[in-house]
């Protein structure tokens, strides 16, 4: 909680923007929605369409919630959220309305097929045709609603839009809606369909508040969690709405059914092995006969549930990889597809990059990109791409207690083939410099460290760091807490998007750069280390600063600048540089002088904005006045 009041203090203007246009938005629904729905009803009874009342009606509110929706799908297009994030938030939008819009539809239907199903009939029976049933006409409709939404969804998410999808959905969308009419009147299913949804809501909202928790103290991945979040509140939104209509106000379930349905479910989850109720899942039944014949049940406590050390070891040791640097060499394990690599920092110490094996023999080179000295933890990434790696998975070490068996696996002695796997039990859990770590007798040699400790269903539960070594110590190392690592891994990863992201966008610029040039038949630029690394490390001061300067006017080198204020984290594409650059004109004559060969550029961020330099060789330039064409006083043609 802490550190999500600290990231709302450092970014509250990031926050507060897109809240204050969804909160505009919903205002401007509420008003829009009193004057157009007068006006509309007044044009319509101009028309003397019969089905007005029930279009007007069926309407009302869906109205305003797509006004929200339009509203959230601006505010997040505005935020300070990942592109990633952004679009998939923009396609859960739009499916969301789409969903609505499949709704209204199937409401209406029915109303409508028997409002003009009669003038149908008659003319059918003039023209002697056979005539549908009510319920086959409604079927119909309702089909081509499903079969058209379903295929605008697909084309949404990209999905191939086959006939065999479109109707299969079809067929399960109305088959559910003709349960729905067979339960509609009943008291009893309404009953129990309220009780559920009751029960949905309460689950939502709980799990809508962890996956809340998770993304703001960056435990989980920022992408995935925000469209977990926004999928998770879109889901509560639409089932309290159902709950809150007028079929459901009187219906109230009675105390039998509460009771026996929270009693199913905590028993279901219990033997599905779902947490914290797995813990009895294991459990057996005894049955005993007594004389008088009655039976009598009790629960026998059998443990929780644990996983050999064969299946534990198989889990975790393909994502084991060992860490060799020119110096030594360590173990580590991946925690991303992608090819992160989570060890201990002292495996890594003094050095940039490391090759990586996995079991298979597969070498790999590995970059470091992210260090915590204080927890000696590193993280590197592997450099190739495209590979889709094995992962360990990470479990929870707050729930850890003494005595509980562990399972210590990593290259001792720098030993190739499979790893080495030693098993012990946690003898204590201990804190040094705040930070928490996980003693255990397991056997731990040099070539272990940054390996993984796990538990017997084969999560990483702490990572192996060091031991104690003397003539009166036995079996004391030690693991840092698994939780530890967590907020350090989300960090490095977020860093490591956000640098990626930054490289696209310094190349983004050059190619805008060339295409100005090449339209004006100018030699396109060409990239140049040296100069980027000058570069970056110029908009990095600027970043310090919180301005722009040119520090490089009597050097061999110099450099346009841009950025600077809060707006420019919000308008940072490559177009918004290169147009800054191109609507000055002494920053437009660098850009498409001739004479020019190599550019660098180098962006950088920090809360005060985002800055931008491009870099290039003054050796390559004149002091004179070179862009003048003949001795006129006028730029030449290719300037303009």
């Amino acid at each position: 909680m802490i550190q999500l009041i600290e990231w709302i203090n450092d970014n509250w203007l990031a926050v507060a923007i897109p809240v204050l246009v969804f909160v505009a938005f919903w205002v401007a629904g509420l008003w829009l929605r009193r004057i157009a729905y007068d006006a509309f009803n007044q044009w319509l009874l101009k028309t003397k369409w019969e089905g007005r009342q029930l279009v007007i009606e069926k309407t009302r509110n869906p109205f305003l919630h797509w006004f929200l929706l339009l509203g959230a799908y601006i505010a997040i297009q505005i935020s300070a959220l990942p592109s990633e994030a952004t679009t998939i938030a923009g396609k859960i939008i739009a499916s969301l309305f789409v969903f609505s819009l499949i709704w209204v539809a199937i409401s209406l239907s029915e109303k409508m097929v028997n409002l003009y199903l009669p003038k149908l009939r008659s003319y059918l029976a003039k023209v002697k045709a056979p005539q549908p049933a009510t319920i086959l006409a409604v079927n119909i409709v309702r089909a081509i609603i499903v079969i058209v939404g379903v295929s605008i969804l697909l084309g949404i998410w990209g999905a191939p839009n086959t006939w065999g999808i479109l109707v299969l959905a079809g067929g399960l969308i109305i088959a559910g809606l003709a349960l729905r009419d067979a339960i509609e009147y009943r008291s009893r299913f309404m009953k129990i369909r309220k009780l559920f949804l009751s029960l949905l809501v309460i689950a939502g909202l709980g799990l809508a508040t962890w996956t809340g928790y998770l993304l703001f103290t960056h435990q989980s991945d920022p992408i995935s969690g925000t469209v977990t979040l926004l999928l998770e509140i879109g889901f509560l939104i639409w089932i309290i709405s159902v709950l809150r209509s007028r079929k459901y106000k009187r219906i109230k379930p009675s105390f039998k059914l509460v009771f026996f349905s929270v009693v199913g479910i905590t028993l279901i989850c219990a033997f599905a092995g779902i947490e914290p109720l797995a813990t009895y899942k294991d459990t057996s039944l005894d049955v005993i006969t007594t004389q008088a014949g009655k039976v009598a049940e009790f629960l026998k406590e059998t443990g929780p549930a644990q996983g050999d050390v064969t299946s534990a070891v198989a889990k975790v040791e393909p994502a084991v990889v060992r860490v060799e640097v020119e110096d030594g060499m360590g173990s580590g394990m991946v925690i991303d597809k992608s090819g992160y690599i989570l060890t201990c920092n002292h495996v890594v110490e003094d050095v940039e990059s490391a090759t990586i094996t996995f079991i298979s023999g597969e070498q790999y080179g590995g970059s470091v990109i992210g260090r915590d000295e204080l927890r000696d933890l590193a993280i590197l990434k592997i450099t190739a791409s495209g590979f889709d790696f094995p992962v360990v998975t990470l479990g929870n070490s707050d729930r850890l207690e003494s005595g509980e068996e562990v399972i210590a696996v990593g290259y001792s002695l720098g030993l190739e083939g499979n790893a080495t796997i030693s098993r012990g039990v946690i003898s204590a859990l201990r804190y040094s410099d705040s930070v928490r770590y996980v003693q255990t007798d397991a056997a731990i040699n040099p070539g272990n460290s940054g390996g993984p400790l796990i538990n017997f269903n084969g999560d990483v539960i702490g990572i192996v760091t060091f031991k104690f070594v003397g003539e009166a110590v036995e079996g004391m190392s030690f693991a840092i807490a698994v939780n530890e690592a967590k907020p350090f891994i989300s960090n490095v990863k977020e860093a490591e998007k956000a640098r990626s992201k930054i490289e696209t966008l310094e190349r983004e610029v050059l190619t805008l750069v060339n295409s100005e040039r090449s339209s004006r038949d100018i030699a396109p630029l060409i990239w140049d280390d040296e100069l980027h690394e000058i570069a970056r490390e110029h908009s990095r001061e600027m970043a310090r600063r919180g301005e722009l300067f040119h520090s490089s006017m009597y050097e061999p080198y110099a450099e346009n600048c841009w950025g600077g204020g809060p707006g420019s984290l919000y308008y940072n594409t490559a177009s918004d540089i290169v147009s800054s650059w191109m609507g000055s004109p002494k920053h437009r004559t660098w850009l498409l002088c001739p004479h020019i060969k190599h550019i660098g550029v180098g962006i950088a961020v920090s809360d005060e904005g985002m800055y931008a330099s491009w870099t290039f060789w003054r050796s390559e330039t004149s002091y004179s006045d070179w862009w003048y064409a003949n001795g006129s006083d006028s730029p030449p043609d290719w300037w303009y």
